[in-house]
């Protein structure tokens, strides 16, 4: 059953299970897990790529860091 806290905005409800790695499906409670910061899924420190300082769950979101998106503005 999901937990849940109130804020202002309302009830927040949160899932007690934890986080796992996208790529090996390691848990949290084993490894220290990074949340790419262009899609927002978690991989753990063997998975991830690194790139530009930071770490990226595919070679995909790596580069779309540093070029940006391919649409024509």
């Amino acid at each position: 059953m999901a937990r849940g806290r109130e804020s202002r905005l309302g009830r927040v409800l949160y899932s007690p299970g934890a986080m796992e790695c996208v790529a090996c499906k390691v848990s949290d409670q084993d490894v220290r897990l990074h949340k790419c910061p262009i899609c927002f899924k978690w991989v753990c420190e063997n998975c991830a790529i690194r790139s530009y300082g930071r770490a990226f769950c595919m070679r995909k979101c790596a580069d779309q860091f540093f070029w940006g998106d391919d649409e024509d503005e």
